[in-house]
């Protein structure tokens, strides 16, 4: 049996501290994500474009992830595991109600067409009551944990000693 905790969204060290953005714009067909998570596997860009389709209500084909080129996206911190999902994620939440609100009704192609370009950038924010000290490397580091137990029968046999599973 073992027993474990696992942080999840770190934002504790200064190098994904609030100094992290992120910025999304208006195109032709939908939305632009511009962030500087790269995805390496772990499904970032789709999990990206769902909450920003969910959260605008637009169809997730409308909304293009750019690739993660620091030329034309922010620094949004660097690409860890749930930190990717959680806090970009929530900062594309708030980028998407912001937008939501400005395009006043209109689809993003519609408010591209009558108003021109539209970018909204958001600056992430620690949770009340985080507090991390970078010098000392104390503090909450994580703004959620999971815990979990894992179990596993197992048998020996007696005379050659070896371990096999159950059953």
């Amino acid at each position: 049996m073992s027993l474990f905790f696992h942080g999840a969204g770190f934002t504790g060290s200064g190098e994904c501290g609030s100094s992290r953005r992120l910025r999304w714009e208006l195109t032709p067909a939908g939305v632009r994500v511009l962030v500087a998570s790269t995805d390496i596997g772990q499904g970032q860009r789709t999990v990206h474009a769902q909450i920003v389709a969910d959260a605008l209500g637009i169809p997730y084909e409308q909304v293009e992830v750019a690739v993660a080129d620091t030329s034309r996206v922010p620094d949004s911190g660097p690409t860890v595991a749930s930190r990717t999902t959680m806090v970009v994620g929530g900062l594309l939440r708030q980028c998407a109600a912001e937008m939501r609100k400005t395009l006043g009704g209109l689809t993003p192609a519609a408010y591209l067409r009558a108003r021109g370009p539209l970018i909204v950038t958001k600056q992430y924010e620690p949770p009340p009551g985080l507090v991390w000290d970078d010098e000392a490397y104390r503090g909450s580091a994580y703004g959620s944990y999971g815990w979990a137990c894992d179990v596993i029968e197992v048998e020996r046999d007696p005379v050659t000693e070896e371990i096999g599973p159950s059953g």
